[in-house]
């Protein structure tokens, strides 16, 4: 905006004086220009280092505490011991064991009575969390005779 006033200024007077003040306005504009460009940068450069600086603090932060949260679940894991037969049987037949016991005991199945309704509600929830653990399934197996079919 303030070149074509300078412009028009120019064009106007038609005056070697008149061109050298708006030649002079134009060079303070830009000198004004490029001084406001620098303390941008500076700025800008400012808050850059500021961001890295901030997010280098919180990214020790969090991976101290993420590694500490590690090693207890690794100590957690290592300290118990594993049955490899019952997860290799798992693997393989605890799918077909979970399809026999859901529908052996599913609370759907004692309509009218409420107390075998209310075991089988807590048995087939027990069943749900153990669905791939063919051991906790045999042993929720024997409870489903004992408890709702009286078998022993």
């Amino acid at each position: 905006m303030l070149n074509n006033i300078y412009l028009l200024i120019s064009i106007e007077f038609q005056d070697s004086l008149a061109v050298k003040l708006v030649e002079t306005l134009r060079n303070d504009v830009s000198v004004e220009k490029n001084s406001n460009s620098f303390y941008e940068h500076f700025s800008l450069l400012v808050v850059f280092l500021l961001g890295i600086i901030i997010g280098y603090v919180l990214s020790k932060m969090l991976s101290s505490k993420k590694s500490n949260d590690f090693k207890k679940k690794k100590q957690d894991i290592l300290s118990k011991d594993v049955d490899f037969n019952n997860l290799i049987t798992s693997a393989f037949e605890s799918k077909e064991l979970f399809n026999k016991l859901k529908k052996k005991c599913h609370p759907d199945i004692f309509i009218g009575n409420d107390i075998l309704v209310e075991k089988a509600n807590v048995i087939f929830q027990d069943l749900s969390k153990n669905k791939n653990n063919f051991k906790e399934l045999k042993a929720i197996e024997i409870k489903i005779n004992s408890d709702l079919y009286n078998i022993e």
